[in-house]
């Protein structure tokens, strides 16, 4: 390991232990919700209301495909000492704009009787805090930052690919580390998309308005 990045190991260890984690977490919740569905199917259950597979397998999906595509960039970073520190600041990019979709999940799910679920403190960690964050680190930071550092400024560390692997490798890392970074902001559309007309957030919004 490079002695002079060594300080980024912990970093890399603890983020891969992290996105593994969510990861089985999400395909274990996809195979119950499989399961459940199967159950009651099976029972002909027909006074209860059905689950919706198609909203609740797509709810699971999207942030699945992020944490397979972010441990594939942390695995690839992880082993090319010329990655580790652009893929620490971007995985540093990404975390930072989650804090705050998580603090905003919090307010959403918290109890109706708690102040994190009323309407004005719901509607101050949206607007003036989570989809600021989002758009600064996910759609300036990344494409912008790193993106283009990884596209157009990374002549040395391919180089260095090049000795060290057999001629070719380096331009196959460099197709999918960037296409693997494409598919992090196609993703980071798809959900700045449902985070500006989420539903629960809609939902509070009438309720608010009612009142």
């Amino acid at each position: 390991y490079d002695n002079r990045k060594g300080q980024l190991k912990y970093f890399f260890l603890a983020q891969a232990a992290y996105q593994l984690h969510s990861l089985c977490f999400h395909i274990v919740s996809m195979l119950l919700l499989l399961h459940l569905q199967f159950q009651q199917r099976r029972q002909q259950q027909q006074q209860s209301r059905p689950i919706s597979m198609k909203t609740s397998m797509q709810s699971y999906f999207r942030p699945m495909m992020e944490h397979v595509i972010v441990l594939a960039l942390l695995v690839g970073a992880y082993l090319f000492s010329g990655l580790r520190r652009l893929g620490a600041v971007m995985i540093f990019t990404l975390e930072v704009s989650s804090v705050f979709l998580q603090l905003l999940q919090v307010c959403i799910y918290a109890p109706e009787s708690s102040w994190l679920r009323k309407p004005e403190v719901v509607g101050f960690v949206h607007r003036c805090l989570t989809i600021p964050s989002f758009l600064y680190c996910r759609f300036f930071v990344l494409p912008f930052v790193i993106w283009y550092s990884a596209a157009f400024e990374s002549s040395e560390w391919l180089e260095q690919i090049e000795k060290v692997f057999s001629p070719g490798w380096s331009e196959r890392i460099y197709v999918v580390f960037n296409g693997l970074l494409c598919l992090i902001f196609t993703l980071n559309l798809v959900l700045f998309r449902r985070l500006l007309f989420h539903p629960h957030l809609q939902k509070i919004k009438r309720e608010s308005n009612a009142n």
